[in-house]
């Protein structure tokens, strides 16, 4: 979406207040992508890329390390968006053996006694009221790849209907590349990691940036953008 001068600098301020909110977060150093001035060909693809492959989901920059997560990641992504503008790659990188990524219209089956889907309906459960019993099931989580308007196919298609749905606490993105439906829609990375930063307080009873790791793809465009 094309700025206007009259709202220049409002959108300095916002990026300077996302700027200061990674500064808070326990993420492994930028340098290696810093220190990455040009794209390179993936080995493939043999496609020019920057920081990471969006079509192979391989790193291109040597440094970052991957990051472990407590249980399994599904992607549901919708193929009419562009793949590489999708944060969803992000968690494929970065978790590259605990995260699939699956095309619309192919949604495979789930157990319904160990999977839950983010997504915000009016029975959806908060993640801080998951009983005992839920936290010992839960093997795998789902996210929805795609734009707010899209998001109903996914919802509604049989595989994804019949699963719990589980909600986060409403967040403000800090993403550079703002949704337009408004700041408390937020990125898939964003929602990966507020998911499992309240999963992890939940379990433990407090954080300790274990999954900030998870926005190291976002927070660099920002710091430059500032």
């Amino acid at each position: 979406m094309e700025k206007t001068g009259g709202h220049k600098k409002e959108d300095d301020k916002a990026i300077l207040k996302k700027e200061t909110a990674f500064t808070t977060l326990k993420i492994a150093s930028h340098e290696p992508l810093t220190s990455r001035l040009q794209r390179t060909v993936c080995e493939k693809c043999n496609k020019k890329r920057k920081y990471f492959c969006y079509t192979c989901f391989s790193p291109l920059t040597d440094g970052v390390p991957t990051l472990v997560l407590p249980i399994h990641i599904d992607i549901l992504h919708n193929p009419s968006e562009s793949v590489s503008k999708s944060t969803a790659v992000h968690c494929k990188v970065l978790c590259p053996n605990q995260v699939d990524i699956h095309e619309y219209p192919y949604i495979p089956e789930f157990d319904p006694l160990e999977t839950i889907v983010l997504f915000p309906v009016k029975t959806a459960i908060a993640v801080s009221d998951l009983t005992d019993e839920d936290l010992k099931l839960i093997k795998r989580v789902i996210f929805i790849d795609c734009q707010w308007h899209s998001t109903n196919k996914f919802i509604s298609n049989p595989n994804v209907k019949r699963l719990k749905c589980i909600k986060i606490r409403k967040q403000k993105t800090l993403f550079w590349r703002a949704k337009a439906e408004g700041p408390s829609y937020l990125s898939t990375i964003e929602a990966v990691y507020y998911f499992f930063r309240e999963y992890h307080i939940r379990l433990s009873g407090g954080y300790n940036g274990e999954y900030d790791l998870s926005l190291i793809h976002i927070s660099e465009p920002t710091r430059l953008l500032s």
